[in-house]
C-alpha cells in the first residue's frame, strides 16, 4: 500500500511539476514580463510597453526548469543569467525566473536585477513575504564578484523579488502588497539619498478566481493568464482582446499545454478525492459492523473492479 501511495503521489508530483513550469515559461515571454514591470516596479511606471520590452530588459534571463526539457530556441522568451544562486558559504537557491533590466532615471540608465515567481501554495508552512526577503538578500550578496570586488559596494544593484501568489485564500485575493526599505530620521534633520538604501523591494501580487469584473489590469491579466478553470481559446480572447497582447504562435502553444496540464491536475485530483471517500466509506463500515474489507465493499456494492483496486490500499 505505501509503494502504490509513493508511486501516486510522485505521479501527481510530476504533473503538478510540469504545470509550474508550463505557467513560468509563459511568465517569461516579454509582453507580460512588461506589464509587470510597468505595474509593479516604480522605474518603470512611466515607460511604454514597447520600450520596455525592446529596450529595457536586457539580455535573456533564464527561466528555471523543474520536470520538464527547457525550452532554448525560442526567441520571445527570455532566458539569460544562471538561476541557480551558487555561494560556498550560502547553499543554493533556484529562481523561477530571473534577469537584467536597464531603468531610465535622471538621464540615464540604472541597472535592476529583477527575479519573478509563480506560487501555487501560499500557505507553505511558513510566510511567503520572509522568502522573498530572502530571495532579495541572496540577489544582493551574490553580486559580490560579479557587480562589484572588495568595499566597492557603491556598485550594488537594487533588486526585485515579485511574487505572483495563485489560488490564495479570499482575504488575500485582488491585492498587490509592496515591501522596502524606507528611511526614518529618528533624531536629527540629516537625511540619506534614497539610492544608498532603495537597494531591495518585494512586491506580493495574489490573484482572484472571480476576474472578470476586475478594475486592475496587472491582477486581471495575471488571473485570467495562469486561472485554472479558463479553456485555452477563451483565455487566449481575453489577453488579446483586453490588454492587447499578440498571441504569437508559441505563445498559443504554451497556453495549450498549460490548461492541458492543468485539466490533467484537476481531473487527477478529483479522481484522488473520489478514492479517498470510498476508503473512507469501507473504513467505516468495517468498524461500524466488524466485517472484513470484502464484505465491507460488498454491502457497499462496489464491482469486483473496483474492490481489487481499493483492497491493497485498505
Amino acid at each position: 500500500m505505501e509503494q502504490e501511495n509513493a508511486l501516486a503521489q510522485d505521479i501527481q508530483c510530476s504533473k503538478d511539476a510540469q504545470y509550474d513550469a508550463a505557467c513560468k515559461r509563459l511568465l517569461a515571454y516579454k509582453q507580460f514580463l512588461a506589464r509587470i514591470m510597468q505595474r509593479c516596479v516604480v522605474e518603470f511606471k512611466d515607460c511604454a510597453i514597447d520600450d520596455i520590452v525592446n529596450k529595457y530588459i536586457e539580455g535573456e534571463p533564464l527561466v528555471a526548469q523543474i520536470g520538464v526539457h527547457p525550452n532554448t530556441s525560442n526567441a520571445d522568451l527570455i532566458t539569460g543569467m544562471n538561476t541557480e544562486d551558487k555561494s560556498l558559504n550560502e547553499g543554493l537557491v533556484t529562481y523561477d525566473i530571473m534577469f537584467y533590466a536597464l531603468a531610465p532615471k535622471d538621464g540615464s540608465l540604472i541597472k535592476l536585477i529583477i527575479n519573478v515567481e509563480a506560487q501555487n501554495d501560499t500557505s507553505p508552512g511558513y510566510p511567503l513575504t520572509k522568502r522573498a526577503l530572502y530571495y532579495c538578500g541572496r540577489m544582493l550578496s551574490a553580486q559580490y564578484g560579479r557587480e562589484f570586488v572588495k568595499s566597492e559596494y557603491n556598485r550594488l544593484k537594487k533588486v526585485y523579488s515579485i511574487w505572483i501568489c495563485t489560488d490564495g485564500p479570499l482575504y488575500k485575493q485582488n491585492t498587490i502588497n509592496i515591501y522596502s526599505v524606507k528611511e526614518d530620521s529618528f533624531i536629527g534633520e540629516h537625511t540619506e539619498p534614497m539610492s544608498n538604501y532603495d537597494l531591495l523591494t518585494v512586491v506580493m501580487i495574489y490573484t482572484a478566481d472571480d476576474f472578470m469584473d476586475l478594475q486592475n489590469d496587472i491582477i486581471k491579466m495575471l488571473s485570467v493568464l495562469l486561472s485554472r478553470n479558463l479553456a485555452a481559446k477563451e483565455r487566449m480572447n481575453i489577453l488579446e482582446d483586453s490588454f492587447d497582447i499578440a498571441m504569437t504562435e508559441k505563445v498559443k502553444q504554451e497556453v495549450d499545454k498549460m490548461c492541458n496540464l492543468s485539466q490533467g491536475v484537476r481531473a487527477d485530483g478529483r479522481a484522488e478525492g473520489e478514492l479517498k471517500e470510498r476508503l473512507k466509506n469501507v473504513k467505516a463500515i468495517m468498524d461500524s459492523l466488524k466485517v472484513s474489507a470484502i464484505e465491507a465493499m460488498n454491502i457497499l456494492k462496489f464491482s469486483s473492479e473496483e474492490q481489487q483496486k481499493l483492497l491493497p490500499l485498505l
